[in-house]
């Protein structure tokens, strides 16, 4: 079965996890071909800027998928920690995520009793997920790992050059202000933060 290109998950065709790979199989041979030529182009006969996009790209997708992961166990089990309560369709609206991929992680850890699942009030087709206790035990051993994770990220990097490559994001970062002045850094979709998310059961934490 074909897999998807476009990025570090190379889901497979019939279960793709983000918006770009359904775009990437619904445009048609012509999009693949452009795309194929675009990753075989050799990196040093790019522009300077291309060579940027690029890296900042990789890169990004590299801490990303190393410090979320796809639609994983941890990042949902993080998602619950922050809102207390949310409904399996607003989890699906913030992994950008296909229903099935979600109920297939959902289940796994209802199995493993670390949420619970209940009918939600307002409208009894859809499902609201909260931790149960072991998934408390369990968000609170991902957090005391989560600052040495990071750190191994930036390993290669000194404090100093940590600290010009801080700036250098910021400032660039800032340079993509939207029509009202926001920054864009530390956004996700739709300018809400994903940890931070929050909807009309909870407030936001």
């Amino acid at each position: 079965m074909e897999t998807c290109q476009e990025c570090g998950k190379h889901c497979p065709q019939d279960d793709l996890q983000c918006r770009r790979g359904r775009r990437y199989f619904e445009g048609g041979n012509e999009m693949k071909e452009h795309n194929k030529h675009r990753h075989h182009k050799d990196f040093n006969e790019l522009t300077i800027d291309e060579k940027l996009a690029v890296l900042l790209r990789r890169t990004g997708r590299h801490v990303g998928h190393r410090g979320r992961g796809k639609a994983s166990q941890d990042q949902i089990l993080m998602l619950l920690a922050r809102n207390e309560t949310m409904n399996q369709k607003e989890l699906q609206e913030i992994l950008d995520i296909q229903p099935g991929s979600l109920s297939e992680v959902l289940k796994k850890l209802e199995v493993g009793e670390l949420i619970v699942k209940t009918a939600d009030e307002e409208d009894k087709r859809s499902m609201n997920v909260a931790l149960a206790e072991k998934g408390k035990e369990a968000v609170a051993e991902l957090r005391a790992n989560k600052e040495e994770k990071i750190s191994k990220m930036f390993a290669a990097l000194d404090e100093e050059e940590k600290e010009t490559l801080v700036t250098l994001l910021v400032k660039l970062m800032e340079s993509y202000k939207d029509d009202e002045g926001k920054c864009g850094y530390g956004h996700g979709r739709k300018g809400h933060r994903h940890d931070d998310h929050s909807h009309k059961h909870n407030h936001q934490s």
